[in-house]
């Protein structure tokens, strides 16, 4: 039935971070999923440790849930699995990123439209306030609590919705394809303001410490404050040349935002305005949330060309000013760094390790017999301990966790 839940193996509470992984979506393709098999891999599917060790790598865990897996999202330093179910059409299955058990679970009618996203409370706060969860079902906003996967609120949006719902301290935002961003009250889960745009939104907004940052389809860039909206001497509009449909990205005190002008901005918010720090021409339309990892920015673009075809691209930026460093073709999203390499998933579905020096590839690893690659931003290389991090998910159900060996 809706809603039923079970807690398994886990003691204590599961902190997750309100910032994910690589975009925090699926990664592949999503609708291939359940008929993908192995191409290359051990006698349960995974990548052979002979492999991996070959690239210097290893497994940190391998599990397999209940059922075929048809969504998957990394999301702060958890895994979140959408499977066939049982008792209900669809199972939420969220797995402990360092283990791999099974946390909860919790039933659904149908598929997610969105990924879902998690708030953790400031230190100071969590003793009283547990990690949050949030999704949408037929533009029903949910909210779960994030250590046992119990649901604590569900309610009808009075609009449909056309993003992921972004959670912060007080509110949640959602935007909307009637072309409006719509701040919920968490407490009251009533509108505290909406603003409208021209055109649709169709990318998450991103949270700062004081104001929300989003972009439309009419081309422009929106600061609002979280708890007013549209306050004329805190927010502003910034205008570019296309439409921007790719979540924007907060790094220290910029904002990345890629727009279809086939440019990069790094943009600072000075109070009534924005700061443009620097603008870069990738050659084709910026469709991805920016990836960045200590001095460095990437911007994945994608272009169609006459035939139909579609081709792909990696720029790779110095973060403060903006200057090209390399680029690399057909590679498809960035989904983790460290040290010494970005890794990129190319357009067969495999992963491949990109100096971040010179973007030249050390290694291909053949992993497109897995539906889904998803990576971990690690913080925005804060976290070292989670530095190349990537997540294999199989449609079968088969789950492989890998990293850099140390």
């Amino acid at each position: 039935m809706q809603g039923n839940r079970w807690i398994l193996g886990l003691s204590g509470m599961i902190l997750t971070l309100s910032i994910g992984c690589s975009g925090g979506t699926p990664q592949g393709k999503p609708d291939a999923v359940t008929s993908r098999k192995m191409t290359r891999g051990d006698s349960s599917g995974a990548i052979p440790e002979s492999r991996l060790e070959e690239i210097g790598f290893r497994t940190l865990w391998k599990t397999s849930t209940g059922g075929p897996i048809v969504q998957a999202w990394c999301v702060g330093n958890n895994l979140y699995v959408v499977r066939t179910g049982t008792d209900d059409p669809f199972v939420l299955e969220k797995l402990d990123g360092e283990s791999g058990l099974t946390v909860w679970r919790y039933g659904l009618r149908e598929k997610l439209d969105y990924p879902p996203k998690v708030y953790s409370y400031p230190s100071e706060l969590r003793a009283v306030n547990p990690d949050e969860l949030y999704i949408i079902q037929e533009d029903d906003l949910v909210g779960i609590d994030d250590r046992y996967g119990q649901k604590e609120f569900g309610v009808t949006l009075g609009f449909p919705v056309s993003t992921a719902a972004v959670p912060d301290q007080d509110h949640v935002y959602i935007g909307s394809w009637n072309q409006r961003m719509y701040a919920i009250h968490k407490k009251t889960r009533l509108e505290q303001w909406s603003y409208i745009t021209d055109d649709s939104i169709t990318a998450a907004p991103a949270v700062g410490s004081a104001n929300v940052y989003f972009g439309s389809e009419d081309h422009l860039v929106y600061s609002l404050t979280r708890g007013g909206g549209y306050v004329p001497s805190r927010s502003w509009t910034l205008k570019t040349s296309g439409r921007i449909t790719a979540e924007p990205l907060i790094y220290g005190d910029r904002i990345f935002v890629g727009s279809g002008d086939y440019k990069l901005y790094c943009l600072e918010d000075v109070g009534a305005e924005a700061f443009t720090r620097w603008s870069f021409p990738c050659g084709a339309p910026v469709v991805r949330r920016p990836f960045a990892f200590r001095d460095w920015v990437f911007a994945v673009t994608q272009e169609t060309r006459p035939d139909g075809s579609l081709r792909w691209n990696v720029n790779s930026l110095g973060a403060v000013r903006g200057d090209s460093r390399w680029e690399a073709a057909g590679v498809t999203e960035v989904l983790a760094a460290d040290a010494i390499h970005c890794y990129g998933l190319d357009v067969d579905g495999n992963i491949q390790a990109l100096r971040l020096d010179s973007g030249q590839v050390n290694w291909t690893l053949e992993a497109n017999g897995f539906g889904l690659i998803l990576g971990q931003d690690a913080r925005l290389g804060a976290d070292k301990a989670w530095w190349g991090r990537m997540f294999l998910v199989g449609g079968d159900g088969l789950v492989q966790a890998i990293r850099p060996r140390r």
